[in-house]
């Protein structure tokens, strides 16, 4: 397989059990995939297959579907295509769900409509990956994600500098909320922080909110990849 693109073309050829996919039970990270295309799930498997540590354990064509699927199979981490659906709504909204009702598992919108970036991030996505990029990117954006990582397709960040900068400069953070957000860029839950810091929980969302304001985003995810698309962390 090319190292430069995920290759769903040759992966017809590979035979897939479409809800549960088996693999050897010592694989660190257990993904699951809601995309419309059962050829996606094929490429997948196959770009998966060569990876210690990472195995597509399930797919669904829509938010029903997946629903169920993810609550036996419990991953590590979801790919959503934005053009999946749900009785309610499109992909964006069937992120918004998955973040909901399963926020213990972090979620990265994989699809090559760029125009949604900022939406799905707005939604929950904790990072968004370009169905377009190589295979080593995706591979390297599971594990980040696994990790508690904001993966993102560098050439989606020019559209979060734009965003962030709209009003003319770098967002100004305190030294504080500086500190909360390099703990939640590593991962670090509300009470964790609080405790790292000796400060309330409380506390921790009031320096939360005030960075979401300033970083004009919604959430975690958000504020970390436009932390850094604004040059705030490395």
């Amino acid at each position: 397989m090319s190292s430069t693109a995920i290759d769903l073309g040759n992966a017809m050829n590979t035979q897939l059990q479409v809800h549960h996919l088996t693999h050897p039970s010592t694989r660190e990270f257990k993904v699951y995939l809601i995309d419309p295309e059962p050829v996606v799930a094929q490429g997948l498997r196959a770009a998966f297959w060569d990876q210690s540590d990472i195995y597509l354990s399930g797919w669904a064509g829509s938010w029903e579907q997946a629903a169920r699927g993810i609550a036996v199979e419990t991953p590590d981490v979801l790919l959503v295509e934005i053009a999946a659906t749900g009785a309610t709504g499109d992909g964006v909204e069937v992120i918004r769900k998955a973040a909901r009702v399963f926020p213990r598992i972090p979620l990265l919108a994989f699809s090559n409509d760029r125009n949604q970036v900022v939406r799905a991030l707005e939604a929950g996505a904790r990072g968004f990956v370009l169905k377009s990029s190589g295979s080593a990117e995706l591979i390297n954006a599971v594990r980040g994600a696994g990790n508690g990582g904001t993966p993102i397709s560098t050439s989606l960040l020019p559209q979060l500098v734009a965003r962030v900068r709209d009003g003319g400069s770098t967002p100004r953070l305190s030294a504080r909320e500086l500190q909360v957000l390099r703990l939640v860029a590593t991962g670090n839950r509300t009470g964790e922080i609080a405790q790292r810091l000796s400060v309330t929980e409380p506390t921790v969302k009031t320096y939360l909110q005030r960075m979401f304001t300033k970083l004009k985003v919604s959430d975690r995810g958000g504020a970390v990849l436009a932390a850094r698309a604004a040059g705030l962390l490395p």
